[in-house]
């Protein structure tokens, strides 16, 4: 049973005196995030964005015709701050799903 669900004779509610069975299931209510949680879920877009934008910029100077021909050293170290950038970039997505769960209420 979901949580949240109120079925059974274990589940009951007193309304106007009278006993009443909780029947069915109750959304959770959304739930208010702390000055400092809600100030960070309103930053992250733009952090997003701006992640978005460098893993773009990143593909776009390996793809580059001729950019394997190139120093090696300086490939490894692109080829690592793409795969530091795609990192930040979905940390900074599961860290947007957790706040939004949060304040709605789950």
């Amino acid at each position: 049973m979901p949580i949240g669900c109120a079925s059974g004779p274990s589940r009951w509610r007193r309304q106007g005196g009278e006993a009443q069975a909780g029947h069915g299931c109750q959304k959770p209510a959304a739930k208010k995030l702390s000055h400092k949680l809600q100030r960070e879920l309103d930053r992250l877009p733009q952090q997003l964005e701006a992640a978005e934008a460098e893993l773009g910029r990143l593909q776009a100077i390996i793809s580059a015709p001729g950019f394997y021909a190139g120093d090696q050293t300086e490939i490894t170290t692109m080829l690592e701050r793409l795969q530091q950038q795609e990192q930040q970039l979905e940390a900074l997505m599961e860290r947007w799903v957790e706040l939004e769960a949060l304040q709605a209420g789950g």
